[in-house]
């Protein structure tokens, strides 16, 4: 210390009390002047700062702090709680070990249980046959050589490029827009519609209408079964007739004897299918002999026959085309 100031008060850190004190002269003078700092002063050490940080530091402040701290370390707790849970909840994926590899191996293997998943990263060849128990889920594409199915049943719109089955079955409305080909026996129940050209070597049917006219380029060909045939006594003594035909065209051929008798009938025809209504008959003499006579036609639902009213020369060959329409 400095000598001259032996005798000032100090206090507990050696600091003197009067040090930083101002000083007024008895002369007067500017009152704000103060001594300036004696050598001897030190500044406030770290302990007292800290010490005054303390008391001024609010108590509730350090409270709050330590109640958000508390409640973010619940709410993580929470969270990892939770995605344990979850976790195991969930079907755990299973990886095959060499010795599951090698029991496949086996007739009937058996590995993991319904709430496993076994996944196979790789891509993977099935030599034999594969069963599924339940439904079957198919991600991506399905590519098949052959595809045997018991049901199929589609919400969709399917689309197939070639399509084979042993029976087809459409409970709804069926649009084909492409080309069809039947090479089968094709069988309509109900009624059918056709809007464009409809083409086929051979149509059979039952019965068939129409609401236009009918367009032939070729020839109408008539076949049936042959009616029934009974000789009149318009042939004459051990003349003769036939008929080769059906009930809806034919032709009579006829070889009389001799006394051809008149106002008789030569044949009579039995259809071999009655008709609903009594039909029309269409009559054509053919040869001179038959041109001459004064001829007629007796017509019914189950039968038709060609008669004369004028005798028909004696020895006689010639013959009558008909055509029959119901």
């Amino acid at each position: 210390m400095d000598p001259d100031n032996q005798n000032q008060p100090l206090d507990q850190e050696g600091v003197s009390l009067e040090g930083s004190s101002p000083v007024i002269e008895p002369g007067g003078g500017n009152p704000s002047a103060t001594q300036p700092e004696q050598p001897g002063s030190t500044k406030p050490t770290n302990a007292r700062r800290v010490a005054g940080l303390l008391r001024h530091f609010n108590i509730y402040l350090l409270a709050f702090l330590i109640v958000i701290v508390i409640a973010v370390a619940v709410v993580v707790i929470t969270i990892i709680n939770g995605n344990k849970s979850s976790t195991s909840n969930q079907t755990a994926p299973q990886t095959l070990s060499p010795t599951q590899l090698e029991k496949l191996a086996s007739s009937a293997p058996t590995i993991g249980s319904s709430n496993q998943t076994l996944n196979i990263a790789a891509n993977t060849i099935l030599s034999g046959n594969v069963l599924a128990r339940k439904d079957l889920d198919v991600a991506g594409a399905l590519t098949a050589g052959s595809l045997n199915l018991a049901q199929l049943t589609v919400s969709g719109t399917s689309y197939s490029g070639q399509n084979s089955t042993n029976k087809l079955t459409v409970n709804g409305t069926a649009t084909i827009t492409g080309a069809e080909s039947v090479s089968g026996i094709l069988s309509v129940a109900g009624a059918s519609s056709f809007g464009g050209v409809l083409s086929a070597d051979q149509i059979s049917v039952q019965a068939l209408q129409l609401a236009g006219n009918l367009t032939l380029n070729k020839h109408i060909l008539v076949t049936g079964s042959n009616p029934g045939q009974s000789i009149g006594p318009a042939v004459g003594t051990g003349g003769t007739a036939s008929d080769s035909g059906s009930d809806t065209a034919g032709s009579i051929n006829i070889n009389t004897g001799s006394n051809p008798p008149a106002n008789s009938c030569f044949i009579t025809i039995t259809f071999a299918q009655p008709f609903s209504t009594t039909p029309y008959v269409e009559v054509t003499p053919i040869g001179s002999a038959a041109g001459g006579l004064q001829y007629y036609v007796t017509r019914s639902t189950t039968s038709m026959s060609v008669c004369t009213n004028s005798a028909a020369p004696a020895n006689a060959v010639f013959g009558f085309d008909y055509v029959i329409l119901g």
